[in-house]
């Protein structure tokens, strides 16, 4: 716990001293150095930077977006490195960095399963980069071994942190001044907030996933009946 504290007061150092530009650079960290947890810029920004807020208004919520934003950018060109590992690496890579990354091979294939190989890719990432329990450093890396395009890549990526950073603004906007003493609370909270989106994930991706299967079962029923008609 020692550890984290040490992480968040440096974090907050740097929004404190750079606001937003604070942001970007701790976002873009955030993704390269494994030991800074995922949640913990957005959740110190909205302590710092949203906390002078009481209730919902206009300027809490045009801050909020344009703290997403920013972070989001941020964060997104930061995963390069780590997508551009995977892209240039492959398997070999992988397998060679697995202690510094944290992701196995079983992993890439794990997430790779989660592809159809069509333009749903693209939500598909966005989806899973916007629940907070995904690690991120797994859909960079996977998506650089698959070799998603670049572009198709920032997008997702980019989308999908935009509504995991609101999350995070909001959690850290609402602890406040506990989160500032000290977050001692930072990692229940966190886990709590994390497998709540999560289930509801896997609900909606359970639900897409069973459409899919009745709609094609659907279409072999009209077919067999179409070759009996014949």
């Amino acid at each position: 716990m020692d550890i984290l504290k040490n992480i968040i007061d440096w974090v907050l150092e740097i929004i404190a001293r750079y606001g937003l530009l604070g942001v970007f650079i701790g976002s873009a960290l955030e993704e390269i150095i494994a030991p800074i947890p995922s949640p913990l810029v957005m959740m110190s920004s909205g302590a710092a930077l949203l906390g002078q807020y009481n209730d919902i208004s206009v300027g809490l919520v045009t801050n909020m977006f344009l703290i997403a934003i920013i972070g989001s950018f941020g964060a997104t060109l930061g995963s390069y490195v780590i997508y551009t590992l995977g892209y240039v690496g492959g398997k070999p890579v992988i397998d060679k960095t697995k202690k510094l990354t944290g992701v196995s091979w079983d992993d890439i294939q794990n997430f790779q399963s989660k592809l159809d190989g069509t333009k749903k890719d693209e939500l598909t990432i966005m989806l899973l980069r916007s629940v907070p329990v995904m690690p991120s450093v797994v859909i960079a890396v996977s998506c650089g071994v698959l070799r998603i395009h670049p572009l198709s890549y920032f997008v997702s990526f980019f989308c999908g942190g935009f509504v995991r950073n609101i999350i995070f603004l909001i959690i850290g906007w609402q602890m406040g001044s506990a989160y500032l003493q000290g977050a001692d609370s930072l990692e229940s909270i966190t886990s709590i907030v994390s497998k709540a989106i999560a289930a509801i994930l896997v609900a909606v991706l359970v639900y897409m996933y069973w459409r899919r299967f009745k709609f094609k079962t659907k279409g072999k029923r009209v077919t067999r009946r179409c070759d009996i008609r014949s």
